[in-house]
């Protein structure tokens, strides 16, 4: 069975307005970063993985002034179930990790992903940790 999207767009919500093309898989904005999120966004939708209304960008953490907000959160129903950072080559992979993992706790998600630079690395988190 194959999945075909024909018309998906949406605006992050900050005021950079990068428009997600997954149909030819680009955006208006040449960031790497965003480049590599937006190609995990579309992944995420062709493999039938998340419907658009699931992924939430640029989330804020409740109660936490130390981590800055995370880049992709993906919820099932309607509960965080990966987390998601798109990170420069010049992070510490150490530390990256360390934060990313942090974030999947506090918002009590099953899987942290990280993208450093254009490798990417999956962290399946017990349920319980804090």
């Amino acid at each position: 069975m194959q999945t075909v999207i024909q018309s998906f767009q949406f605006i992050i919500a900050d005021e950079s307005f990068i428009v997600y093309n997954p149909s030819t898989k680009t955006l208006n904005q040449r960031e790497e970063q965003e480049k590599i999120r937006a190609r995990f966004v579309v992944e995420l939708l062709k493999t039938n993985k998340a419907n658009e209304e699931d992924i939430r960008l640029d989330v804020e953490l409740p109660n936490c002034d130390i981590l800055d907000s995370v880049g992709l959160v993906l919820y099932k129903n309607d509960l965080p179930f990966l987390v998601a950072d798109f990170l420069s080559k010049e992070s510490s992979f150490k530390d990256s990790k360390a934060k990313i993992i942090k974030k999947a706790e506090l918002l009590q998600a099953s899987y942290a992903v990280l993208f450093l630079a254009k490798q990417k690395s999956v962290f399946h988190l017990k349920k319980g940790c804090n």
